[in-house]
């Protein structure tokens, strides 16, 4: 019985479709399916059940779903046993939207000479539920924004940068930083997100009067909102900041917080640590040339 068969099983409940698995392994659809009738031959039982466009896991398959897991997990464990440092055949990893932009094409690029053989399985989200999915083992890694509560032991942390937050407007606002403050309307990166907080208690702090048109994690959203001319917004300088057309930055008075960007992983993956480091070296302090 083939692991990678059983892992595409367990895509395809997870996902609730053969083209969900297919898309989160790289693989076509077809390919996701052959390994599934292999799997149903190979136990003598039928394992999925179509309906429509989604599929569902026979009773079979749902009793046999923890087996599953407890074979992958102890062949992994095995293979840990042999060689603490070896990253998985597939190393899950997650990262938040401007980390995807800034990190995952260097990294991608690095694993393809150093790591060609692994398959690095990319998932977005936001930090706390990145930083959930690290703790219940089904994530290896994330980049994410560093946790505002202790980590536990089992779980290491690797500070990438320190990201200023910047006051962003549209290209053609020729006011002064303290005019847009006080006439124009806030669009608000998400205060409940463990980036936005932090620069929501500093502003409310500094500037209680401002006027708030939206509230989002999402802050490729905000800045083109703001190059929209829907308002102007108070960011991390991210390193795709730069990139985008129509905004311009301005920097924060009254010593504002910064946003730490790091990478989450399992106490066994030193190995992706060292080449993550090798890239982004520690504490590298991110600037945006205004």
């Amino acid at each position: 019985m083939d692991t990678k068969d059983i892992e595409t099983l367990l895509n395809v409940i997870e996902k609730g479709s053969f083209a969900g698995a297919a898309r989160k392994e790289n693989l076509t659809s077809a390919a996701v399916s052959l390994r599934i009738r292999k799997l149903e031959r190979e136990l003598g039982i039928r394992l999925i059940e179509r309906r429509g466009q989604t599929v569902k896991p026979t009773n079979n398959c749902l009793e046999a779903v923890p087996y599953f897991q407890e074979v992958l997990f102890k062949i992994r464990e095995l293979s840990l046993s042999f060689n603490p440092q070896a990253l998985p055949q597939t190393l899950r990893l997650g990262a938040i939207s401007t980390a995807m932009s800034d990190y995952i094409p260097a990294l991608l690029h690095e694993f393809s000479t150093l790591e060609p053989n692994i398959n690095l399985n990319v998932v977005p989200g936001t930090s706390e539920q990145l930083f959930t999915r690290v703790l219940e083992d089904s994530l290896d890694a994330a980049f994410i924004v560093n946790p505002p509560d202790k980590i536990p032991k089992a779980i290491n942390w690797h500070l990438i940068t320190e990201q200023s937050y910047v006051l962003i407007t549209h290209n053609g606002d020729t006011r002064p930083p303290e005019e847009i403050l006080r006439n124009s309307n806030l669009l608000a990166y998400d205060t409940s997100s463990w980036g936005g907080k932090p620069i929501g208690k500093w502003l409310k702090k500094n500037y209680p009067y401002l006027s708030t048109l939206s509230e989002m994690d999402a802050l490729e959203t905000i800045a083109i909102c703001v190059a929209q001319k829907l308002g102007f917004a108070i960011v991390p300088a991210w390193g795709g900041l730069k990139q985008l057309e129509g905004v311009k930055h301005y920097p924060l008075r009254h010593s504002a917080p910064v946003r730490r960007i790091g990478l989450i992983y399992s106490s066994n993956l030193n190995s992706l640590c060292e080449i993550v480091a090798a890239l982004y070296p520690a504490k590298d302090k991110l600037s945006i040339s205004l």
